[in-house]
This record gives C-alpha cells, sequence and structure tokens, in this order.
C-alpha cells in the first residue's frame, strides 16, 4: 500500500493501531448487537409459551426476529472486535462473505416486516377470511420468499464491479472492496439503490398501517361498545406494535439516506451513525414487541397465569328462521326479521384450557366446546347440527354474505384453527343500533 498501488480490499483492513474514536465505536456496536441478541432469544423463548403466538402471525414474528439476530450476531462476533483491535491481516474474502451475510438478514427483515403489516391489516379488515389468506402454507411461502430475497439482495453486490463490500473498521461502517480509498467513503450505487427499495417497502408498510388504523377508526365509531371485546383489543394492540416498529423502521432509514447524502457531519461520525441507526432500530423493535404484547406484558391483564380466568361475556341474536337447506345467510332486513333466540356465549380461559360455552335461552339447548372436543347436551346429532348452524349464524356480517361449506362446519365442529364468534344486533330489535357488529374470537 506504501507504493501508491490499489490494493484489492485495503479499505476493510484496520489502521493497526488503537485510537478513543474506536474505542467508542466498537463498544457502541458490540453493546447495540449484543441487546439485539439478547432481546431475540429472550422473545423467542417468551412467545413460545403464549399461544396467541402459536399461529401463522407467529411464523412470520419469528422469522423477522431470527434475521434481525443473525444480522446483528455478524457484529457482536467480527465488526466490534476488528473496531476494538483494528488488526491489518483479516482476510478479506471472509470480511465479505460477513458483510454478506449480515446484509442479506436486513433485507429479509425488513421484507418480512412489510409481511406482517399485510397480516395485520387483513386480520382487522378482514377477520372472517383472515383463515382463508394467511394459511400455514402460505405463510411459510412469504417467509422463503424473505430469505430468498435477503440472499439475492446480499449477492448482487458480488457480482457488479465496485460494488463487493465489507466492513472497514478505520471508517467504522460498510465500504467497498476494490475502488480507490479515495471513494471508500461514499455510497455505491448498487447499496442506494437496494437503501431506496427498502425504504419504498417500508412506505408501503406505512400505507398498510394507515388503511387498518382508518378501519379500526371507523370501528370504534360505529360498534357498540356496552360488551368488552378482547380479542379486538388484542389486534388493535398488535397493530399498534407493528405500527411502531414500522416508524421506528422507516425513521431509522430516512435518517442513514439523509446523513449519507449530507456534508454537514464529519466522515468519523456520518459511518457511525450510518452503520448503527438500522441496528438500533432492530433493538426498538425487541423492546416493542415485550411491551406491547398484551399475552407478555403484565400491565395489560390479558396476561393468564396459573390459576386465572378471563371471562367476557356478549349477548348475540340470531335468526331462528334460517333454512337448512339454505347454503346462503342473506342479508336482506325483511328476511332478517323475524322471531329470534336469545343466546348469551361465554369464555372461560385458564392456564391449560379454553372453553367456550354457548346457551340458547330460548331452545333450552347448551354447547360445550373446549380444545379437544365437542359436548352438546339433548341429542349429539341434531344439536351438532344446531351448534353448525348457530356458529354460521354468529358468524354473519353486515359487509358481506357468508357461504355455508363442509370447510366451515368442520372447523367449528372440531375445533380446529380460530373460531370467531360475532353479534349483531339488528334493526328490527334494536332501531338505535342498527346494523351494529361485534367480533369476538376464541384461538384454540
Amino acid at each position: 500500500m506504501g507504493s501508491g498501488k490499489l490494493v484489492f480490499g485495503s479499505e476493510l483492513l484496520g489502521k493497526g493501531r488503537v485510537s478513543g474514536v474506536d474505542v467508542t465505536a466498537g463498544c457502541l456496536i458490540g453493546v447495540i448487537a449484543a441487546l439485539v441478541i439478547a432481546l431475540g432469544i429472550y422473545s423467542l423463548h417468551v412467545i413460545s409459551k403464549y399461544n396467541v403466538f402459536h399461529t401463522n402471525f407467529g411464523l412470520l414474528v419469528r422469522s423477522r426476529i431470527v434475521a434481525e439476530m443473525v444480522a446483528n450476531s455478524v457484529h457482536l462476533v467480527f465488526s466490534a472486535p476488528v473496531t476494538l483491535l483494528q488488526p491489518t491481516d483479516v482476510p478479506i474474502g471472509f470480511n465479505i462473505a460477513v458483510y454478506t451475510v449480515s446484509y442479506s438478514a436486513v433485507m429479509s427483515a425488513c421484507l418480512t416486516q412489510f409481511f406482517i403489516a399485510v397480516n395485520r391489516s387483513v386480520a382487522v379488515c378482514l377477520p372472517l377470511k383472515y383463515n382463508r389468506i394467511f394459511t400455514k402454507r402460505f405463510c411459510w411461502i412469504l417467509i422463503r420468499v424473505t430469505w430468498i430475497y435477503g440472499l439475492a439482495s446480499g449477492s448482487i453486490f458480488l457480482v457488479i464491479p465496485c460494488n463487493m463490500k465489507g466492513y472497514s473498521p478505520r471508517l467504522y461502517d460498510y465500504a467497498p472492496a476494490s475502488c480507490p480509498p479515495q471513494i471508500a467513503a461514499s455510497f455505491p450505487q448498487v447499496g442506494m439503490a437496494s437503501l431506496r427499495f427498502c425504504f419504498l417497502v417500508c412506505v408501503l408498510t406505512m400505507a398498510f398501517d394507515a388503511a387498518t388504523l382508518g378501519r379500526i377508526t371507523h370501528l370504534k365509531l360505529t360498534v357498540n361498545t356496552r360488551v368488552v371485546d378482547r380479542d379486538r383489543k388484542l389486534n388493535i394492540r398488535f397493530f399498534f406494535q407493528c405500527m411502531i416498529q414500522n416508524i421506528t423502521m422507516v425513521s431509522s432509514i430516512a435518517f442513514v439516506f439523509v446523513v449519507a447524502s449530507s456534508n454537514f457531519f464529519s466522515d468519523a461520525i456520518r459511518h457511525i451513525i450510518n452503520f448503527d441507526a438500522l441496528f438500533f432500530a432492530h433493538f426498538c423493535n425487541g423492546l416493542t414487541l415485550l411491551f406491547l404484547t398484551p399475552s407478555i406484558c403484565r400491565k395489560t391483564q390479558i396476561r393468564v397465569n396459573e390459576g386465572e380466568e378471563c371471562i367476557s361475556d356478549c349477548v348475540v341474536f340470531i335468526d331462528d328462521l334460517f333454512s337448512t337447506d339454505s347454503n346462503i345467510l342473506s342479508k336482506n332486513g325483511k328476511e332478517l326479521s323475524g322471531n329470534f333466540s336469545f343466546v348469551s356465549a361465554t369464555f372461560h380461559e385458564h392456564a391449560h384450557s379454553r372453553i367456550l360455552r354457548i346457551t340458547d335461552g330460548k331452545l333450552g339447548q347448551e354447547f360445550v366446546i373446549n380444545q379437544n372436543h365437542t359436548k352438546v347436551k339433548k341429542g349429539v346429532e341434531k344439536n351438532k347440527k344446531y351448534l353448525a348452524r348457530l356458529m354460521v349464524c354468529l358468524e354473519w356480517t353486515t359487509d358481506e354474505v357468508v357461504e355455508v361449506d363442509k370447510d366451515l362446519f368442520k372447523r367449528i365442529l372440531g375445533c380446529v384453527g380460530e373460531l370467531t364468534v360475532a353479534a349483531t344486533f339488528l334493526t328490527s330489535e334494536f332501531p338505535q343500533e342498527s346494523q351494529i357488529l361485534k367480533m369476538f374470537r376464541w384461538k384454540v
């Protein structure tokens, strides 16, 4: 390097001496990475104990946590030590490979966060179609797409000239490995294009958040609030959790973009900010997951401990004239007017069991559903059929027509998947609460 000739990867080598700025930058990288990894491990351990994450939504959350942990593990075991020690003999190929792994994981986490936002939007806006859209198979496909996209994003730096990158301990940031040192501090074209694309994904994520927030506001203004809707609070809490994570991520990327494009900061400060901002957002994601998840945060009073029981009651009215030969519930107000059965549904949740008890006051029938089987009094076959019809009626909403199919019957009678109970107050009975919908969900 002393002859002035370009040596491939010289930008990725240390200075051979350690300064106070090196120690500060290395400690900052190591602390942030260690915190993200610790939060990730703890989050994976905690969410494995709560049934609310034993869902397709939970698969996406786990994938994002793993991606963030992979990205920060690289910095804990490589970036932080080489920054503190400033070695001059680190293999260039190893440095580039480490960068590729970290960058791929970051891009995977970015796209996964977008899919999580779409998932929450569908759960809030289209609850009856949620299970048909976000199946387990579909979620695994999305997870594969995120990791393939991440690997493709990281690998593209290896094939475009002057864009092969690695971590530079002297710059405290990523730097091209095949360009002269005097331009190593500038963002290469591929890096900036990739950053812009990730920013676009985050903006689309915020657009889905805005649509979901509009739906929540609409429900808040139009739905009767006399009965506590436990699942709606859960969905809203999950939505705001995702929205805060998205805002943090967008803000970090925007901040990196602004700092990288300006000359206001010194090179050292600019690179430290560029490198650490995104991973600080990962740390905020972990905190948000732990403190804004009802099943985890003790203060939400939704966490179910041993011996604790959560009970919520709802009163619903169903159409007792529902024809056994009909496959469609009509939304015509005239057809729905008539005799109604008084039905109360009570949810009992213990530490290891969930029970849904439905009592039809008019017919004197009681149905008890738990996690393992369906117990029906007064005639098993007849009442099972009535139970299926009852649950179909309860799933009727003011937004769409629900078709009665065999899969729905199997899901209801077998207690498989997610059981949805909707309470609709009809105009003929409650004119002041016309077409008000109440939604309850019971996860098994």
